[in-house]
């Protein structure tokens, strides 16, 4: 799946019924696995998008009683490199 996703915009562009280029044959994609293939990789990239993503903590929520924490807000910041 990594190396599919490294060619996500050819991927996300594929049809059924379109020709599927050597490269992506290569590694594995055929006309009757291409929507399976394209869900996959489209999930495991936005996967690898929001890992790599950083957050900031902006809000805390705790219990009176015990002082543990019951909720937590994050705010997001930007995606890593």
């Amino acid at each position: 799946i990594k190396k599919l996703t490294e060619n996500i915009s050819n991927i996300e562009s594929l049809n059924q019924n379109d020709e599927i280029p050597q490269k992506l044959t290569e590694l594995g994609v055929t006309k009757s696995n291409i929507n399976n293939i394209k869900d996959a990789v489209i999930k495991y990239y936005e996967y690898t998008q929001f890992n790599k993503s950083y957050f900031d903590c902006v809000g805390r929520e705790y219990d009176k009683n015990t002082g543990r924490i019951l909720k937590l807000n994050f705010k997001y910041v930007r995606t890593g490199i």
